[in-house]
């Protein structure tokens, strides 16, 4: 006979029996909800999935649209800078290939110019020869068109570097809702008009007080006249 209170120790058969008549309700429960007519109030009641599909979608889209247009034109900017650096590393690496080769010229210049002369009279006179023999040299390499054109494609190359890359960081800024170069030179030019104006105001203000003032003494004068004139008549009354 078993006593009350006392439970059934549970086996791993028995575990696996509760478990597959627990998964056969709840199928046959899903199964009879799923035959079952749909009732008046649910066919009724309205479906938010079709609008949160498309709010959801639209959003994705139009935030994709928003950035896409910045972030394209910054890396245009980002590119156009990269190939100016390029180029100016070029023009660069040229240039100074220039100046090497004419600091050689230079070296065997003086270099030729102390031979013919090897018994120079002091300092001076060796610095002298040296100056006149590498001057020649330098002033004949600096006017050349090969000296001419790599300077001015360093130039030029350096130009572009700066513009491209203001051009880079005022797109980095406005991506960021940072001040831009642009915005400080529009700022300052509206300041300065803003003074221009204020400086005209107060020279208008100041005429039209001077006016008044010099209009207001001169009503004085007059009244001071007919007060003396008035006191005239009187005394010759009396």
């Amino acid at each position: 006979m078993r006593g009350k209170g006392k439970r059934r120790p549970s086996t791993p058969a028995g575990r696996s029996k509760t478990a597959l008549r627990c998964r056969t309700r709840t199928t046959a429960a899903t199964a009879a909800s799923a035959d079952r007519p749909a009732t008046y109030a649910e066919q009724r009641r309205p479906s938010h999935k079709p609008l949160a599909r498309a709010i959801r979608t639209w959003s994705h889209s139009a935030l994709r649209t928003a950035l896409s247009g910045p972030v394209t034109a910054q890396s245009t900017k980002t590119a156009d800078a990269n190939k100016a650096a390029q180029e100016y590393l070029a023009a660069q690496q040229d240039y100074l290939a220039l100046l090497q080769q004419l600091g050689e010229r230079v070296l065997a210049a003086g270099k030729t110019r102390l031979e013919q002369d090897p018994k120079p009279a002091g300092i001076q006179e060796v610095y002298s020869a040296w100056l006149e023999a590498t001057e020649s040299v330098y002033e004949e390499y600096v006017f050349s068109e090969e000296y001419t054109r790599s300077l001015g494609r360093l130039s030029h190359a350096t130009a572009r570097l700066i513009r491209h890359t203001q051009d880079s960081l005022e797109g980095v800024l406005k991506l960021l809702g940072l001040p831009t170069r642009t915005d400080m030179l529009s700022t300052q030019r509206r300041l300065h008009e803003i003074r221009r104006q204020q400086h005209a105001c107060a020279e208008h203000v100041a005429a039209d007080e001077f006016l008044a003032l010099k209009n207001e003494v001169q009503a004085l004068r007059q009244e001071l006249q007919n007060l003396k004139r008035a006191q005239a008549d009187n005394e010759e009354h009396e």
